[in-house]
């Protein structure tokens, strides 16, 4: 076989191996979705507020479990998490906000197709302070009227209150 003959060889089956790879490669647009019945994501949307009072939480951390993506809550406390996935039709998330010096708040829902949004509308809550304990010591002498020191004696401590 002369060069010529070898030569036309090589670009033909580079040819035949390429074009599969690049027919997987294509883009999809145009495409059917998987599920012809829905739409295959959908979102969650709601508010964020704090109890006592319901003001609005401002930079919340708002996200799904199973994990998809987050939010964070804007100055009115709302938030958006879209392009999240209804694999099957149907998926249920929990959503949980949550922001430093609050204690988070958790709500369940369910998306499918037929339904691909909901509304979850979450209430942080102050956390309980317990009041600071204040420690010391107290050195006590008690002594008579005459100003004797008194053995045995017996003393109580009580704060103000009682």
């Amino acid at each position: 076989m002369n060069f010529l003959n070898k030569f036309w060889r090589i670009p033909a089956l580079a040819l035949v191996v390429a074009l599969p790879l690049i027919a997987a490669c294509a883009d999809d647009e145009g495409a059917s979705p998987a599920d012809p019945g829905g739409p295959s994501t959908g979102s969650i949307s709601g508010q964020v507020t704090v109890s006592p009072g319901g003001a609005p939480v401002v930079g919340a951390l708002v996200g799904t479990s199973p994990a998809t993506s987050t939010g964070l809550t804007d100055a009115n406390g709302n938030y958006s998490i879209t392009n999240i996935p209804i694999p099957g039709g149907s998926a249920s998330y929990a959503v949980t906000a949550s922001k430093e010096g609050l204690t988070s708040a958790s709500a369940s829902t369910t998306l499918t197709t037929a339904a691909p949004s909901a509304v979850v509308n979450l209430v942080l809550t102050q956390p309980t302070v317990p009041p600071p304990v204040t420690m010391g010591s107290l050195n006590v002498l008690v002594t008579n009227r005459e100003g004797v020191p008194q053995a045995d004696a017996s003393v109580t401590v009580a704060n103000a209150s009682g």
